[in-house]
């Protein structure tokens, strides 16, 4: 059964607060029913799941192109931002015999902000629909192996 997402007036901030974590629970739920590509943008710099209408899916570099595009106008306009830069290109996704997935990327892994690893990490993830360990990887260092902060 789907809820209104928007808190009555008259709702109290706690009120107000558990609605809201109600409402990001179910889009993980949502996430696997509606058809869309998942992105990570931030809303208040908190990672905010974004399902973005595609007629296909995507392969995961196709993914973290869009990533790197950033929000689009729809997406900037509802204050959705981001911290991964363009320019990450190009990028490479496998997958280990284990499961584990190494990102690999022509920027310097070191420059990126935790909140950057964090939207890419989480983007691979449901792209992949893995809980597996995601590595970024470049000439200069690696980062990880890390593991989406948010349930999924």
């Amino acid at each position: 059964m789907l809820r209104s997402t928007t808190p009555s007036a008259t709702a109290r901030p706690a009120e107000a607060a558990i609605f809201f974590v109600y409402s990001l629970s179910m889009l993980s739920a949502l996430a696997a029913t509606v058809r869309g590509t998942a992105l990570y943008f931030l809303a208040d710099s908190s990672l905010t799941l974004v399902l973005r209408p595609e007629r296909e899916p995507l392969w995961p570099t196709q993914t973290l192109a869009l990533l790197q595009q950033g929000p689009n106008g729809d997406e900037r306009a509802a204050n959705l931002t981001s911290e991964v830069p363009a320019g990450l290109n190009p990028v490479t996704v496998t997958t280990d015999a284990s499961g584990n997935v190494d990102v690999v990327v022509s920027a310097d892994v070191t420059t990126l902000s935790t909140t950057a690893v964090d939207q890419i990490v989480c983007t691979v993830r449901d792209t992949l629909s893995t809980t597996a360990p995601v590595t970024l990887t470049s000439d200069a260092a690696t980062r990880g192996p890390r593991i989406c902060p948010l349930p999924g």
